[in-house]
């Protein structure tokens, strides 16, 4: 295949010093020698989009998750350092972290004589050389250098306010490179509907969803008083910044204290969104269904392990070699789709379960997902109100906005603010490229999620060999930009010959851009939310292409694909000490794993679905006289707030409210509050009394130890015996009647309590939870039984 390879070492440049561009410029370290590589960053940091700390102001709020895990979020020689001694980092770090890591992982491998790193540094122009057929192509690079601290233009100004509006910018420079990455990343510029760009005739903040990070900041030159804040968009970002929100109104009315946010109580939350999605938290159930032991099928699983969700959604067990060799992102039939909304209808309870309140219209149509812990139970809840439709104007008014809704045109009055969740075009990062080029890559901006026509997994174009790409897709994974880079280097090495696959990977691309952009167009419904959204098939084939084999899935449970385990022949030479990082990245998601199997993670799903409302039926059993018995029928409501002192993650305000009715016939209303908190280091769930203000923590009151339903080390899926564990010791419950439970013990003065719980699931949620405890004392002797149902 002539014009494929270099035959010369070359020099490469590497446009952007995100986790692509730090991927690329690894790889490129390998063979020794081959390469020379410059990287420009126009930022005066590396990361990218990712902060460097948590006052950096970017794309992403510092203090955001990530929602992937940081088994996924990583690069394959290099592990997450620990937060202080022995406690290891957040599955999902905050987004500051992110570029902590990226910048530790720079010092650490990047530091080196055969690359270059140019930060405050923008790629304005990037042409090809006119020359000699038999000579390698060059690469003219026009850049201009920042000014000290300008970290470059805005992404959220207008399109052309950077021309000419750098005054401490300096001349461009011209540079050469034989070859040329594109790792800019695919969030170029926000997109805000043009008719909300304007903004300064709206007395009201209209802003992107990458500049929101706080309620007050968005609310504090509001002086139209408390009104409706819109939410505007139904991607990802959508989902979160909503319910983002609605845990800081949450927080500041039942957090201690007075709010700063005057008449807080008084805004309401409206997402619009016109397409439908359903959503899934941050920690998934490895097995929604069980065999049922007394009749052919499955059942709900009652008691399931749970893992990470990028664990579970991208298990290298559930798929043969072969099956991985086979894309279910992209265009899907009608079955396929049907097979998806069943998967996400199990993992939020199955038919009927409360929580799958916005299922599409058709489930033969590709279903759309969004990642939150907290979006669900807030729009079940009340506190998200969901309007399907499109946000077409401002009214007259300037403070009313016009929805299109599928039946109707409605108007949002006394809007206090709207935030779009409308994502990015890629136009932006694909600036400094001439027409000629754009033509030859097939350019089409009228299909924002394929801008260009390229091969390989967004790699490469086969009629401009000396240009690859890395990163540059819709919703990337930093081991896809790792594979990507790998296959670049395998193409344009000095010794390179055509790996066996490429030509067959080559012809079998040459229809997929067409076809996609022909379903984005006419039937969208088809198109999955993510192109390119099947990381465990990229993963395999980027590999397959290179001339490796499969992976094997070292354990038949559960084999989580990550970057460490596609490691092998990644780096080339390769060092002893980055085969050290990557076994011990492998052995961390194996601990993982391991440890789910006994109970861990199971505090965290049980604390997440607490959130809500909940149906209180309670029974009180007394043996003495003085304390009476009877039973009280009411509601328990767990209102979330930011955690009220160091160590937690997660933290609520519980408040029971019912009627309490003795055997002997007196009633009378009764009330009851808690606060329960999440320690994530721990994976501890615990209760604490609460002060006579009502929010404010007193003591604790317990702490939960879960007990595991399933046998040690052992599942719980099959027809045969279920095998003997803490519950059941002679192993005789069937796995589809088992439950987690939790046990405790509090001493109060001289009385003693002994809480016993038990939990039963319906996918993510709980179905059903109970806590009782049996009191003993010089003066009491009773039992509260209390049964929670939704």
């Amino acid at each position: 295949m002539p014009g494929w390879y270099s035959s010369c070492s070359g020099e490469g440049l590497l446009n952007g010093a995100g986790p692509g561009g730090i991927a690329a410029a690894r790889a490129f370290m390998y063979p020794k020698g081959a390469f020379k590589v410059t990287v420009f960053e126009q930022l005066s940091r590396l990361g990218g989009l990712w902060p460097s700390n948590a006052t950096d102001k970017g794309l992403i709020n510092p203090s955001m998750s990530t929602n992937l895990s940081k088994y996924t979020v990583s690069f394959s020689d290099k592990t997450w350092p620990e937060t202080e001694p022995s406690r290891a980092s957040p599955l999902f770090p905050k987004a500051s972290d992110v570029g902590q890591y990226l910048q530790q992982y720079a010092d650490k491998y990047l530091n080196n004589p055969s690359v270059e790193l140019k930060t405050s540094c923008r790629v304005e122009e990037a042409s090809m050389m006119e020359g000699d057929v038999s000579k390698p192509v060059k690469w003219r690079i026009r850049v201009r250098k920042l000014g000290n601290g300008d970290k470059g233009p805005s992404p959220l100004e207008p399109e052309d306010a950077s021309a000419g509006s750098n005054a401490n910018a300096t001349e461009t420079e011209e540079y050469f490179f034989d070859h040329v990455v594109i790792s800019s990343g695919f969030f170029g510029k926000p997109i805000i509907p043009k008719a909300f760009v304007n903004q300064e005739r709206a007395s009201i903040p209209i802003i992107h969803s990458s500049e929101f990070s706080d309620l007050k900041e968005l609310l504090k030159n509001n002086k139209k008083g408390p009104g409706k804040i819109l939410v505007v968009g139904g991607s990802m970002s959508g989902a979160e910044t909503s319910a983002t929100i609605a845990a800081q109104i949450s927080s500041e009315i039942h957090s201690p204290g007075k709010s700063d946010i005057e008449s807080i109580e008084q805004y309401t939350l409206h997402h619009i969104t016109s397409k439908p999605f359903w959503t899934v938290p941050f920690f998934l159930p490895l097995k929604t269904q069980v065999d049922n032991q007394k009749h052919d099928g499955k059942v709900i699983n009652s008691a399931p392990e749970f893992l990470p969700l990028d664990m579970v959604m991208f298990n290298l067990s559930n798929r043969s070699p072969e099956e991985r060799l086979k894309n279910r992102s992209g265009i899907v039939s009608t079955e396929a789709a049907q097979r998806s909304h069943d998967a996400f209808k199990l993992f939020n309870g199955g038919e009927g379960a409360a929580h799958a309140f916005l299922p599409t219209d058709k489930e033969t149509d590709a279903p759309w997902l969004a990642i939150s812990d907290t979006y669900s139970s807030f729009a079940q809840s009340g506190d998200i109100k969901i309007t399907r439709g499109r946000v077409k104007s401002l009214a007259d008014d300037n403070a009313s906005v016009i929805v299109e809704t599928p039946s109707s045109t409605d108007t949002f009055d006394n809007v206090s603010a709207i935030i779009f969740a409308t994502g990015f075009d890629s136009a932006s990062s694909l600036s400094f490229l001439p027409q000629s080029i754009l033509s030859t890559l097939g350019y089409d901006p009228s299909t924002p999620d394929l801008p260009l026509a390229l091969s390989l997994h967004s790699t490469i174009h086969p009629s401009v060999p000396s240009l690859g790409f890395v990163g540059f897709y819709r919703g990337p994974y930093w081991g896809v930009a790792e594979q990507q880079a790998a296959l670049l280097r395998t193409l344009w090495r000095p010794d390179a010959s055509p790996p066996p696959s490429l030509s067959s990977a080559l012809e079998n691309a040459r229809s997929t851009i067409p076809a996609l952009r022909s379903c984005y167009k006419e039937t969208p419904e088809r198109l999955t939310q993510f192109p390119m959204g099947d990381y465990t098939h990229i993963m395999e084939s980027l590999r397959e292409i290179q001339g490796h084999g499969p992976v094997e899935a070292a354990d038949s449970y559960c084999t989580p694909v990550s970057p460490a385990l596609y490691a092998t022949g990644l780096q080339g030479l390769g060092g002893d000490e980055e085969a050290i990082e990557s076994k011990e990245a492998l052995q961390l998601i194996q601990q993982e794993v391991d440890g789910s199997r006994s109970g861990k993670f199971v505090a965290k799903a049980i604390f997440r679905s607490l959130q809500g409302n909940w149906v209180l039926n309670r029974t009180i059993n007394s043996n003495i006289s003085t304390y009476p018995s009877g039973s009280l029928v009411g509601t328990a409501r767990f209102y979330p707030r930011r955690p009220t002192a160091e160590g937690f993650a997660a933290e609520y305000l519980y408040v029971e409210d019912g009627d309490f009715k003795t055997d002997t016939g007196m009633q009378f209303r009764a009330t009851r509050r808690y606060v329960y908190r999440y320690a994530e280091a721990e994976d501890k769930l615990s209760v604490w009394f609460v002060k006579t203000d009502n929010k404010t923590v007193d003591y604790l009151f317990h702490e939960l130890q879960m007990i595991s339903p399933h046998p040690a080390g052992g599942e719980h899926t099959s027809n045969s015996p279920p095998g003997a564990n803490e519950q059941d010791p002679k192993g005789l419950v069937p796995a589809m009647d088992r439950r987690w439970k939790a046990t405790s013990h509090h001493l109060c003065i001289d009385d003693t309590y002994d809480p016993e719980y038990e939990f039963a699931f319906r996918g993510v949620e709980l179905a059903k939870w109970s806590v009782g405890y049996h009191v003993r004392g010089p003066h009491k002797d009773y039992w509260i039984g209390s049964v929670f149902t939704r």
